[in-house]
């Protein structure tokens, strides 16, 4: 497996990613088991194995991202309403979930690695501003506060997301099919 630290909290504990290497069979009960020194790099290697858990593909790439940078480092690989857990019918004022890899605030960004802020959608040609939450894991963002749109249901709404890195920027976009307005 490939490990790549993602944050470090003050208290000197990192959360890492990591990515087989290579396929493996689907299975039920495996155990993922990470060696670690803990808070010392003197101490000798432990284990801190997982919880069982339940390998749903064996062989392939996986989902395929709803919306990705050109570079594959910010990837949104959910998106829904969460009040009725939908991702075809959205209602402004509920809380919007999108989940994936790489969605940092400015604030827990690693190197290299994009981030978002706001996002918005736009509805009959006008943009409407969305506040967005960011874990500090980058693998959820919360859309918490929804801009000023006329009442009505439309349909096959823009999402954008604008993420930075730098001097760069892309905006990912993803398309809310139904849209309520009350």
């Amino acid at each position: 497996m490939a490990l790549e630290a993602q944050t470090s909290a003050a208290d000197g504990s990192q959360r890492v990613f990591g990515r087989l290497t290579q396929p493996v069979d689907a299975c039920e009960g495996a155990v993922l088991t990470l060696w670690t020194h803990g808070l010392s790099p003197d101490s000798a290697l432990t284990p801190a194995p997982s919880n069982k858990l339940t390998v749903l593909a064996g062989d392939g790439p996986g989902p395929e991202p709803l919306a990705q940078t050109s570079d594959g480092k910010c990837k949104v690989m959910t998106f829904k309403d969460t009040a009725g857990g939908s991702s075809t019918d959205f209602t402004l004022g509920h809380e919007w979930v999108f989940t994936g890899e790489g969605l940092f605030d400015q604030q827990h960004v690693p190197q290299g690695y994009w981030y978002g802020t706001d996002a918005y959608i736009t509805v009959d040609g006008n943009e409407a501003g969305l506040t967005v939450e960011h874990s500090e894991d980058g693998t959820v963002a919360t859309v918490i506060e929804n801009g000023d749109v006329p009442p009505g249901t439309y349909q096959n709404v823009p999402f954008s997301y604008p993420v930075r890195r730098g001097s760069e920027t892309e905006t990912l976009t993803l398309t809310i099919p139904t849209l309520h307005v009350a």
